[in-house]
């Protein structure tokens, strides 16, 4: 029989993390944090992490990666399945949890040298997207890109003759990178034994275009009235989205940029096989408009300075020194807005948006799936048995719902420590 335990990731956003078992053959897939309480990390079986036949990494976030050493703590030794871009990534996302850890005055479980000694191995190396490959005796792996953030893949296993799919962190709208959908890889015949889903924005329905225009009014409204305008944003992924999309549909507004998140933009030109067709020549107009460059205290305070700005910074949930040191500078003035497009900081959901202060708008930049992605996802694959992932419990269980009415069957909501079996 096939089971699937919750080690973290489902009921809540954040320490994805999810064990497969059947016969003689287990594997896991991810194995992240939460920002919460200085780290929180997944609820790992200390008796059964050495007997893993494999580990797989969907991509670098936070939330899916850093407690992968903990894994050779408890006695793992094979390598991680992912691929090239991810591991290009991972020091950024490593040496980002260890300063927000530290910030908290906890204390990282692992060292440095620990997460350098991380053996990968890669998927592109192993069989191009929608090609299955076997890495040991009965178990096969198929992947393709799943649009999230650079090197983000969805992933099909079989399992002893069980299948499985995890679609990983999907985002069926991307701006510039590739995604491709399993169905296109599968035919309608597939139907897997378990599915392991994003369901992050439960019974949202909005469109990546309408949520774009939403954001692009705010913006205009908070420069008429000569406010400033902040967007934190995640080091990788919907800040490169977002600093093309803006040069393009605001080239009149002054654009601040953090070399960070300048940085990442220019990562993404080192891996011209993860972007859509175009892609390049539109990021090449974008690097060649009228950005202001931000790389130190001194440049931040000259632009505060200046006429009003769109300001990009790192880190979407407003947390790092950086982040925060805007926030102050803004945050008593009724003029300047803060625009979150992500998963929101506890700070400024208990202190912003005061009528004195600021201006703090929650408005989403699509890099998760909502209620008409899940179906679609649904239809596609047909698989017997779901689970609700990367969704706080009330909104899996209200989606849950919804979706039992639509006629759609063996689904589950579930919390950590909860497990299922097929």
């Amino acid at each position: 029989m096939l089971t699937a335990s919750v080690w973290g990731g489902a009921g809540e956003h954040g320490r994805s993390c999810y064990y497969i078992e059947n016969e003689e053959l287990s594997v896991l897939l991810d194995c992240g944090g939460k920002k919460e309480n200085g780290g929180e990390y997944p609820f790992l079986d200390s008796t059964i992490i050495a007997g893993l036949s494999a580990v797989f990494l969907s991509h670098a976030h936070e939330d899916h990666c850093v407690a992968i050493p903990l894994l050779y703590q408890l006695g793992y030794k094979g390598p991680i399945w992912t691929t090239r871009a991810t591991v290009d990534q991972l020091p950024a996302y490593y040496q980002a949890w260890r300063q927000y850890v530290e910030r908290k005055s906890e204390i990282v479980p692992y060292t440095t040298a620990e997460v350098e000694s991380i053996p990968y191995r890669y998927l592109e190396d192993a069989a191009p997207a929608g090609t299955w490959f076997q890495i040991e005796r009965n178990i096969r792996v198929c992947w393709g890109p799943s649009g999230h953030m650079l090197g983000s893949v969805w992933l099909k296993l079989e399992l002893a003759g069980k299948s499985v799919y995890y679609s990983g962190d999907y985002s069926p709208e991307p701006c510039l990178l590739k995604v491709q959908p399993p169905a296109s890889i599968v035919s309608h015949a597939y139907s897997p034994d378990l599915a392991i889903i994003d369901a992050a924005y439960g019974l949202d329905t909005d469109t990546q275009q309408n949520l774009l225009s939403k954001l692009i009014v705010k913006i205009r409204q908070v420069s008429e009235r000569e406010g400033h305008v902040l967007l934190p944003l995640p080091l990788f992924g919907r800040g490169q989205d977002i600093l093309l999309l803006l040069t393009e549909q605001l080239p009149e507004l002054p654009l601040a940029v953090e070399i960070e998140i300048l940085d990442g933009f220019l990562r993404f030109e080192s891996w011209p096989d993860w972007l859509q067709d175009g892609a390049q020549a539109r990021m090449k107009r974008t690097l060649h408009g009228h950005i202001t460059t931000v790389f130190n205290e001194a440049d931040r305070r000259r632009m505060l300075a200046k006429k009003p700005h769109v300001i990009l910074t790192s880190d979407g949930m407003l947390q790092t020194p950086i982040a925060r040191w805007y926030y102050e500078q803004l945050c008593s003035d009724a003029r300047h807005c803060v625009i979150l497009t992500g998963h929101m900081s506890e700070k400024i959901e208990e202190g912003g948006g005061a009528a004195s202060g600021c201006e703090v708008e929650f408005l989403r930049y699509k890099i998760h799936q909502g209620l008409h992605d899940v179906c679609a996802m649904l239809d596609s694959i047909r698989p017997k048995s779901t689970i609700l992932a990367h969704g706080k419990k009330r909104n899996t269980d209200l989606l849950l719902e919804q979706l039992l009415n639509s006629g759609y069957r063996g689904l589950h909501s579930l919390i950590p420590g909860q497990s299922i079996t097929i």
